[in-house]
């Protein structure tokens, strides 16, 4: 496609432009959307317009999510970046260790332990994931804790390690939270996510080799953010704690 000679001029003047050749022009303006055009008796008019009308209008391109998973409670698009959130309910999880010098329970370099772990929300946005535990059935304003895992930081952030993820979207999310499960646990932030054990593997043994059939909740560290709906306001605006593991 090749711009008219015509209108080049024009293009490169200064806004507003006069719209001889141009039809129309949508101009920028701090935090505002201005649409210029010339009405039907040639004057010039302003019109205030929203991003999602824009949208609108440029946009014809059709967008279905496909199939969504059951759990999935939320799911957005901020232009090209997808991002989801799903609910977990508590249930019994697997998970394998690696063995240091902090974590030694057994004579052997790694361990696999199925325990009982909270309820959790997972939010996905591009190659951002985070987890929270949670006390209650989800809402939004529930209050979020540190997942009892080690591997996550104080706001939820998670570290895959080497382990390969694709991007999150509608059809990806499932994936995801199969790898953080199937990857190794190491010593990384370990700390702080028990008030029973400084190092949450062995609060994580502990429970693994008891008669517990539930996790104990009261053992839950306080999150970064107090509540879901604070927690994805801060990292859709890209909190300063949002990014930083």
């Amino acid at each position: 496609m090749t711009i008219s000679s015509n209108l080049i001029p024009e293009l490169l003047a200064d806004a507003p432009r006069p719209l001889i050749n141009a039809q129309a022009e949508i101009i920028f303006a701090e935090d505002q959307l201005l649409y210029h055009y010339r009405g039907k008796k040639g004057e010039h008019q302003y019109k205030v317009i929203s991003p999602s009308a824009v949208k609108l209008a440029f946009d014809h391109q059709e967008e279905d999510s496909g199939w969504l998973s059951s759990n999935v409670v939320r799911l957005g698009k901020m232009g090209d970046r997808h991002w989801l959130i799903q609910v977990h309910p508590p249930q019994r999880y697997t998970l394998t260790l690696l063995l240091d010098s902090q974590f030694r329970p057994v004579d052997q370099e790694r361990v696999t332990l199925t325990i009982p772990l909270p309820g959790f929300v997972l939010f996905a946005i591009e190659a951002q994931v985070y987890l929270w535990a949670i006390k209650q059935s989800f809402e939004p304003t529930i209050s979020l804790y540190q997942p009892p895992l080690p591997n996550a930081a104080s706001n939820g952030l998670l570290c895959f390690g080497q382990n390969e993820k694709p991007f999150a979207n509608s059809q990806t999310i499932d994936r995801i939270w199969q790898t953080w499960w199937e990857g190794l646990f190491n010593s990384h932030q370990t700390n702080g996510k028990s008030k029973q054990s400084e190092d949450i593997r062995w609060q994580l043994w502990k429970i693994a080799n008891s008669t517990k059939r539930k996790y104990p909740l009261n053992d839950l560290c306080p999150c970064t953010w107090k509540t879901c709906d604070e927690a994805c306001h801060a990292i859709l605006n890209h909190s300063p704690h949002s990014w930083q593991l």
